[in-house]
């Protein structure tokens, strides 16, 4: 004989150590132990068939603490107990059997530790299992600011950090909307898409850095894709002091990794201010202990050749050179100019012909310092 029943429980200061005798939590969220917490709750829960199929909670958990078990990186596989502890977490939380397994859904989080709130807007958690044991989990929300992120890591493992480049990360500024993290099963990195505004990134080693960016992005661990439309944007590149200002940027750069083999794409290229406009592509090919191998092809015109020190490729030039090129050009203009570049950065300026790199334009009133 098979019974279905509604329960009904509203819960008022109650030990979060007695409710896990009064519900089947191992069996909604089997990887949690919990250990302790005050717990304020109104909860649903539907009876058919000798099991819940269906539970609503809405409420909050003050003093939590719990350990969440993960599987570890390397074979054997096996569960690593992760810490939870934090001063308040509140939220919507629904849980329900599927056809082929269960799903967990927690929206409106709001966590609170060390007297401050996780700064992440409408904050939505779903995890779903099959009979496989295959997992799928997602996290979204809806704005992030990005001068929290140092706050953020309070609510993060170590573990978590050591795998995420922090020293960098931690500077950089701008906002993140729509922002969705998913994975599936086994995978240990996520597919991250969202959409950002005024970011700012600082230079780092020989990594250019970048101010008030604008666009979408799409990444997971075998690339992805940045569509970047930005007004009034700023660049800084490797060895220049001070950052070079467009009125206008936009690119939709591609990366891809597979088979230890690395490549890098920046497509319709098209960039504006007082001095340059240029428009083309640079793609990099980059395996395994190997030199990055380059095409490109770009097209510019110069309207103040005086100025054409700032915008050099400084890392690739004997600095004499750079010098040179910098003060020689007192006047005049660059137009029609086409720049193409195919070969391995190690073997620039290809003296032995292992590639080839031109420049060609038309100047128009040049004033020439031979020797500045």
């Amino acid at each position: 004989r098979h019974y279905a029943a509604t329960l009904n429980l509203a819960l008022h200061h109650v030990d979060l150590c007695v409710m896990r005798h009064l519900l089947p939590m191992r069996t909604w969220l089997p990887r949690w132990q919990f250990k302790q917490g005050i717990v304020n709750a109104d909860i649903k829960a539907n009876w058919v068939q000798q099991h819940f199929d269906h539970v609503k909670y809405t409420g909050d958990i003050r003093h939590f603490s719990a350990l969440l078990f993960k599987p570890s990186k390397i074979k054997p596989r096996v569960l690593i107990p992760i810490p939870i502890v934090v001063d308040r977490v509140s939220a919507k939380l629904m849980w329900e059997k599927t056809q082929t397994g269960w799903k967990f859904r927690a929206s409106d989080l709001l966590v609170k530790k060390a007297g401050r709130v996780l700064p992440l807007h409408r904050l939505t958690y779903t995890e779903s299992h099959d009979e496989g044991d295959n997992v799928w989990r997602k996290v979204s929300f809806n704005q992030f600011d990005l001068k929290d992120i140092a706050f953020v890591s309070i609510f993060t493992t170590r573990r978590a950090l050591d795998d995420f480049n922090f020293s960098r990360w931690k500077k950089t500024l701008g906002k993140l909307r729509n922002v969705s993290l998913e994975s599936f099963s086994k995978n240990k990195w996520w597919d991250v898409k969202a959409d950002f505004s005024s970011l700012y990134i600082p230079a780092y080693h020989n990594l250019p850095g970048a101010a008030n960016l604008s666009g979408r992005l799409s990444m997971n661990v075998n690339g992805g894709w940045i569509n970047i439309e930005s007004k009034n944007a700023e660049l800084m590149l490797t060895g220049q002091t001070k950052p070079l200002w467009f009125k206008r940027l936009s690119a939709e750069f591609f990366y891809h990794h597979r088979n230890h083999v690395e490549s890098y794409s920046l497509q319709n290229i098209s960039l504006a201010n007082n001095d340059l406009v240029l428009s083309g592509y640079v793609n990099d090919h980059q395996g395994s202990h190997q030199s990055p191998l380059i095409d490109a092809k770009l097209h510019f015109d110069i309207k103040k050749l005086s100025n054409i020190g700032h915008y050099l490729p400084y890392s690739l030039m004997h600095e004499r050179l750079h010098d040179w090129l910098a003060h020689a050009f007192v006047g005049g203009r660059l137009l029609n100019g086409v720049a193409q570049l195919h070969g391995r950065l190690s073997d620039f300026p290809f003296a032995r012909r292992q590639g080839d790199f031109n420049v060609t334009g038309d100047f128009d009133r040049v004033r020439l310092h031979f020797s500045p």
